[in-house]
């Protein structure tokens, strides 16, 4: 019987850090969320000191950005010197599997996407209202407790 008791408080400590990380953690994101900053507002247009370049020139400076970014590199201030300020928030925002759609992607397809003709299958729509919810939706998954990311099975 002693054995039985003293093999239940062992148990007892060893489920206790798992359930005191769990409460620290649940304690600082609450934190986080009482001093979160929210991020600075900014105005659309262009990025001061940004080069008029062509439609052609355009769609180049955002493929090779977009390339840079996916192989996890800084793209070249001559790139980011075409690119609006929109375009950079956009670039940004995306996952690595959408840079890689914008690279592959045509002339024409990245034209029509970047314009609202006909969007890539897969690919962040570059409205910047589009941009901001997609941006909102990845912080609530991110902040979310893992007890509402993963699914629970039904009570049966």
């Amino acid at each position: 019987m002693l054995k039985s008791v003293l093999a239940a408080i062992g148990r007892f400590f060893a489920a206790m850090p798992r359930w005191a990380l769990q409460r620290v953690r649940v304690g600082a994101e609450w934190i986080m969320k009482l001093v979160a900053v929210p991020s600075p507002a900014y105005e659309a247009g262009t990025v001061p000191g940004t080069v008029d370049c062509s439609d052609d020139e355009h769609l180049a400076a955002i493929r090779t950005a977009a390339g840079h970014i996916y192989d996890g590199a800084v793209p070249p201030p001559s790139v980011m010197a075409m690119l609006s300020k929109d375009d950079v928030v956009w670039l940004g925002t995306m996952p690595k599997k959408m840079h890689s759609l914008v690279v592959a992607a045509s002339d024409a397809d990245l034209r029509a996407h970047l314009r609202g003709k006909r969007m890539i299958r897969g690919l962040l729509n570059a409205d910047p209202a589009a941009v901001a919810d997609y941006q909102k939706a990845r912080e609530t998954a991110r902040t979310a407790p893992p007890e509402r990311r993963e699914m629970r099975p039904a009570a049966a």
